[in-house]
């Protein structure tokens, strides 16, 4: 009986070595569900995240796409818009978004960049209208309800600029862009 334990055990731990390389970070894990299976779209999203955080953005660019050929997906094509912002393609950028937010209209961070890429043109109006969406789906997003802030001081809209700055307070005090705010509000 103990010789059978021991060979269990020892063959167990074998697998667990084995299986530990396979776990050894998000990365990994996900190429691995794509060897499985090469049709798991939101893995081709996790790989390519990871890539994009490493800097690797060809790579990651590669897999965004891969997942938008198995299925069109507002994850993928939003990271696809963070790569177009950060080679400075900005209409391509602000396109992705939009079609992520027609992919999935309550999608919070498609609407901050489309925000930001709007009020980028100009289009303060269509901006204010994206961060307010933003902020409807996502109501614990400070960084929407900043920026939201932000646009409303300008516009002249103290007042409701003033309520987002203390929400954002509220659940940050030490936040370091609503206390230039709301100085600003204050002036």
């Amino acid at each position: 009986m103990i010789p059978a334990i021991i060979i269990l055990t020892i063959g167990l731990g074998f697998l667990a070595h084995r299986q530990s390389a396979i776990w050894k970070n998000s990365r990994t894990l996900f190429e691995h569900a794509l060897k499985l299976y090469p049709n798991a779209q939101v893995a081709y999203v996790k790989v390519g995240g990871e890539l994009m955080d490493e800097g690797k953005t060809e790579e990651a660019r590669h897999y965004f796409q891969q997942s938008i050929e198995i299925r069109r997906n507002e994850r993928a094509l939003y990271n696809l818009a963070l790569l177009e912002m950060e080679a400075g393609r900005n209409d391509e950028a602000l396109r992705l978004n939009e079609e992520a937010i027609a992919l999935n209209p309550h999608y919070a961070y498609a609407y901050v960049n489309a925000g930001y890429l709007r009020n980028l043109r100009g289009e303060r109006s269509i901006a204010i209208h994206y961060f307010e969406k933003a902020v409807e789906f996502d109501p614990f997003g400070l960084e929407q309800k900043i920026n939201l802030a932000a646009l409303l001081i300008q516009n002249g809209e103290t007042a409701r600029a003033r309520e987002l700055v203390e929400s954002v307070l509220s659940l940050d005090p030490e936040n370091a862009d609503a206390n230039i705010l709301l100085r600003r509000i204050k002036q």
